[in-house]
């Protein structure tokens, strides 16, 4: 028996988290609310549709070199996609990229946020942060071979058109980057601006997991299709004139041997003709 509030397959409709998908959500709700309906979340008016989106968008870095889409591309280069996105993602399971730094920072965030109260003073930050970077790296700050995000640079713009007012998570986020500026030069990375604004619209470091991996979905997509029509001979097979092989010659295991000297011993075969 399968327990679920996921959905229920109706005559002549489907019913979707409890909502009709013909009555209530077809013509209403867009691909955005639909997916944090999906995710356990409410269904979402235009304008927190459009911050997420700003999200989804300001995350796309599809370059190929990246590995987790570069193994995508190496499946998709024999001309199949649906197993080259389950291989990416299957790359992204436990990494330090993709959607799972952001739940983790989202975790740490929470866990930052309850520690230091509403408005924590720029002391209290300071030494939080001091406390913090006593244990290592700051998670959520930093980005490799870069200076900065360029992503959270983006986000922060897009914010900023809209005129959105986020809460205690973004402010946070805000005002620890203030202070890790004036101490080490870096600042927020994507997995931790995502999950403040992803906190302050009411989602749990679960879902926000799975939003990044929605998110960058689209990086995968751009790569598997593209790789699927190319069918890159490159990535399907090694020149063997761009291999130097310098490891030890070829070796024979004594079973090899022993076959080969009583081979040498059998009286050769002539020809059987068959009467």
């Amino acid at each position: 028996m399968i327990k679920t509030r996921v959905a229920h397959a109706m005559d002549a409709d489907n019913a979707f988290r409890g909502f009709s998908v013909n009555d209530e959500l077809a013509g209403r709700d867009g691909w955005t609310s639909a997916l944090s309906l999906a995710l356990g979340g409410p269904r979402l008016d235009a304008s927190t549709s459009a911050i997420i989106e700003d999200l989804a968008v300001c995350s796309l870095a599809a370059d190929p070199r990246i590995w987790p889409l570069k193994m995508a591309r190496l499946v998709a280069s024999y001309g199949v996609t649906l197993p080259a996105m389950a291989v990416g993602h299957l790359a992204l399971e436990g990494a330090i990229v993709g959607s799972e730094p952001t739940g983790a920072a989202a975790e740490i965030l929470i866990e930052w946020s309850s520690k230091l109260g509403e408005s924590p003073t720029r002391e209290r930050l300071e030494a939080h942060v001091s406390e913090v970077m006593a244990q290592g790296r700051v998670p959520g700050f930093g980005v490799a071979f870069r200076g900065y995000d360029e992503r959270v640079s983006a986000i922060k713009t897009c914010i900023a058109k809209r005129g959105v007012v986020l809460g205690r998570h973004w402010g946070l986020v805000t005002a620890l980057e203030d202070v890790m500026l004036t101490r080490t030069k870096v600042r927020s990375n994507l997995a931790m601006a995502s999950a403040a604004v992803l906190l302050d619209l009411g989602y749990g470091p679960k879902q926000i997991r799975m939003w990044m991996s929605a998110f960058l979905d689209v990086c995968f997509y751009a790569n598997v299709v593209e790789a699927a029509e190319q069918k890159s001979p490159e990535l399907l097979e090694i020149a063997r004139e761009t291999i130097a092989y310098v490891g030890r010659a070829p070796r024979s295991s004594p079973r090899a041997l022993a076959k080969g000297t009583l081979d040498s011993q059998s009286p050769v075969l002539a020809e059987t003709v068959y009467r």
